[in-house]
């Protein structure tokens, strides 16, 4: 407040004595007051009349520039509360937030003057927020967001200053160029206090995990891990894949390179019940974080019911075991692993040539005679049926049911297999793993002796007991056979599990065909020549265990890519077990069987979230690869660990075809840790864009709060606005002037 009177100090001065003095004289002089108490109340009315006329007098002004508030305006102060400030231990980065502002907010008038609004993925807008609840729990940053909601809470308390502790780390980063435009336009200056310092450590964390949603019973199962790591190059990275009891079921060590994103596949084997399993990263030495350093997941195993159709031309009781026939003994083995169901075929009578080939219990069904049907049977054995009992169209379908459906095949030896029954001369010579062309006689009676190479002790067919001591101790075990069908080699691709040494010849052998296996057993599974294999491979007396795990582990490995196996007419799979919400999930649909394009054009796949009302995704055919293909978008603000995409299929006449849901986690570990480094040029640009400051130390955090958070335009007008001109001071003057006239009136009448 300054003085601007119109007239000089003396005239001032002169006017006091004579206003004060008459009040004086007028009161002591009155004859209207008879005590001394009314005197002085009349006195002290005209002193406040006559002090206020001479205020008005001296013309008191005070400066005020266009658009400054009436009032002081806080200062908003936001502190980034996620993750990524707890970085550093005890001294991390929110730490050192929390003691700058104790140390400055000890001064209980700064204090007054600044909010301090927690913040991280949105702002919170609490009053009176104490320093010593700010914890980093929060998963994301979002600094732009937060920013627009302060810029918007500042105009509301007419405060032109923003300060933002934090490190830079955002999600939002590509938004901060818009918030800064808009505290620029609203004349709101963001001056920012960078914390952090790029850290040292290193970094290993599990970015995702890609596994069929439903395996095979009995399979190894390969788990492709994407592992992202930040600074360590050099070290020794140990990926591990872990069991429920947090048992070591396999394990990767490498010596990370200077790529960021790096590729590991690990393996399991699965029976026949859900494996609950984890992907482990072993912690680096001084790593940054380890919240991200496992990721669990839940293996499906699906075990559907696998059809086998075996034909055996050995049709007798076993002459060491009469109370079965020869033909019985497979199937029986089968039969005991659960899942698999065997369809007995054998003939009226073993000829070279000519018979009839019928189904055990049902002599009016022979062979499959449409393609269908066939295909209806995961795994075809042919074991010693001769070639004339087939037509070339059933020979051709069963080359189909292997090369495109995914099946299986066996041919097991006898006097009417391999060479010996003509069979190099067929179709069928495509699918069978062994030359079978002999240039002289197409089997032999001899003892054989079997070797089952090294390498080939790991296929899953020799998988006779978890531990490999006493898996090798019963591969030792395996009988001789006492005869054989006579090839002449493996052909190239195929892999000899069993060979005879003394003719250096493949007994077993198997190879992938097209889609899917198939096997040559040379010598005889049922009766003659194995009539030690299917009788003594066991453990004591009239066992044959070995024997019957050996035929169960064959039979899933050749079914293991059959189509005919799946359930459903309709399958649908995501690319990954999990997404992070508001990521899109990558899926693919087929129709089972069905690869003629002109079929599946005619086809309708939606993918849409169970038990939302959001549209449907359409999913678009890749004719080349009989799949829909499409990207369902999951919803940012999706709650929960797992979403359930619906994927349905509809044909030409909304007729449904086939629905499946795809099950897939929801990733909420936070993405603050994925790069720990601060982004303070972030930061800078901020401050620049809104010509704020780049706070470095207490003291300049101290001297920005001192300076008026209102703070008038550079350069604006500043304009005399006179102190007088107030209703309150005349209303005052009324006051006085009319009480004392009531109360003169009052004693004149008493």
């Amino acid at each position: 407040m300054t003085l601007n009177p119109v007239f000089p100090a003396w005239v001032l001065l002169l006017a006091a004595v004579l206003g004060y003095g008459s009040v004086v004289v007028l009161v002591r002089r009155s004859a209207l007051f008879r005590s001394p108490r009314e005197r002085w109340l009349v006195g002290a009315l005209r002193v406040v009349v006559v002090t206020l006329l001479l205020l008005v007098m001296a013309d008191p002004i005070t400066k005020r520039a266009a658009g400054e508030p009436d009032r002081e305006a806080p200062s908003l102060v936001l502190v980034d509360t996620s993750v990524s400030m707890g970085i550093g231990g005890e001294e991390n980065r929110l730490a050192q937030a929390r003691e700058i502002l104790d140390e400055t907010l000890a001064d209980k008038r700064l204090a007054d003057r600044v909010r301090v609004l927690p913040f991280a993925g949105e702002l919170a807008a609490e009053e009176g927020v104490q320093t010593t609840s700010l914890q980093p729990t929060g998963a994301t940053t979002h600094l732009a967001a937060s920013l627009g909601r302060a810029v918007q809470m500042a105009t509301g308390v007419r405060s032109r200053r923003i300060v933002v502790f934090s490190d830079g780390r955002t999600q939002d980063r590509d938004d901060l160029g818009d918030a800064a435009l808009a505290a620029r336009r609203s004349e709101i200056a963001v001056s920012v206090y960078p914390l952090g310092v790029n850290p040292d450590q290193p970094d290993a964390r599990i970015r995702n995990c890609r596994v069929e949603r439903h395996v095979p019973a009995n399979s190894r199962v390969p788990v492709e891990v994407e592992l992202g790591l930040v600074k360590a190059e050099g070290r020794t990275v140990r990926l591990q894949l872990r069991d429920a009891d947090d048992q070591v079921v396999d394990e990767v060590t490498f010596v990370a390179g200077p790529e960021e994103i790096v590729q590991k596949t690990l393996t399991c084997h699965v029976e026949r019940e859900n494996r609950a399993l984890s992907v482990q990263v072993v912690p680096l030495d001084g790593e940054v974080s380890q919240a991200d350093n496992r990721f669990p997941f839940q293996l499906t195993v699906s075990d559907p019911k696998l059809r086998v159709l075996y034909m055996e031309g050995t049709n007798h009781k076993d002459k060491r075991w009469p109370e079965m026939m020869d033909y019985e003994f497979i199937p029986a083995a089968l039969k005991e692993a659960g899942n698999i169901d065997v369809d007995i075929f054998t003939v009226d009578e073993q000829l070279p040539t000519g018979g009839h080939l019928f189904q055990v219990g049902n002599e009016k069904r022979g062979y499959p005679t449409t393609r269908e049907e066939l295909f209806g049977y995961d795994v075809v054995i042919c074991s010693d049926i001769n070639r004339s009992i087939f037509t070339d169209d059933q020979i051709e379908w069963t080359r189909q049911l292997v090369a495109d459906n995914g099946g299986g095949f066996a041919m097991i030896g006898g006097y009417t297999a391999f060479g010996a029954g003509g069979w190099d001369k067929t179709a069928w010579e495509q699918l069978i793993p062994v030359d079978m062309a002999t240039k002289d006689e197409g089997y032999v009676w001899e003892d054989i002796p079997i070797v089952i190479p090294p390498a080939a002790k790991q296929h899953p067919v020799w998988h006779m007991a978890d531990d490999p001591a006493e898996n090798d101790r019963i591969l030792a075990a395996h009988p001789h056979f006492t005869g054989t069908n006579l090839v002449n080699r493996a052909k190239p691709g195929a892999q000899i599990l069993a060979y005879w040494e003394k003719k250096d010849m493949p007994i077993i052998c198997v190879q992938s065909y097209g889609k899917g296996r198939s096997m040559a057993f040379a010598s005889d599974a049922a009766g003659g020549w194995s009539e030690h294999y299917q009788i003594e491979w066991g453990e004591g007396d009239h066992d044959n265990r070995h024997y019957r795990r050996f035929w169960a582990n064959t039979i899933r490995w050749l079914a293991e890519n059959s189509l005919s196996s799946h359930h459903t007419e309709f399958i649908a799979n995501a690319d990954a077990l999990q997404y992070r919400p508001g990521e899109a999930v990558a899926l693919q649909a087929q129709r089972r069987l069905v690869t003629d394009p002109a079929v599946l054009r005619q086809l309708t796949v939606t993918a849409r979230l169970a038990g939302e009302k959001a549209p449907a995704v359409l999913l678009e055919l890749d004719p080349a690869r009989s799949l829909f293909l499409g990207h369902f978008p999951l919803p940012a603000d999706l709650a929960g660990d797992q979403a359930t995409i619906v994927v349905s299929a509809v044909g030409p006449d909304d007729q449904p075809v086939g629905e499946e849901q795809v099950v897939v986690g929801l990733d909420r570990t936070s993405l603050e840790l994925a790069d720990p480094e601060p982004d303070h040029p972030a930061l800078a640009s901020l401050a620049e864009l809104t010509n704020g400051e780049v706070l470095t130390s207490p003291g300049q955090f101290k001297d920005l709060l001192n300076a008026p958070a209102a703070q008038p335009k550079p350069g604006a007008r500043r304009y005399a606005v006179p102190m007088w001109d107030s209703a309150w001071l005349w209303f005052v003057a009324l006051l006085m002037m009319s009480g004392e006239w009531f109360y003169r009136k009052a004693l004149h009448f008493r």
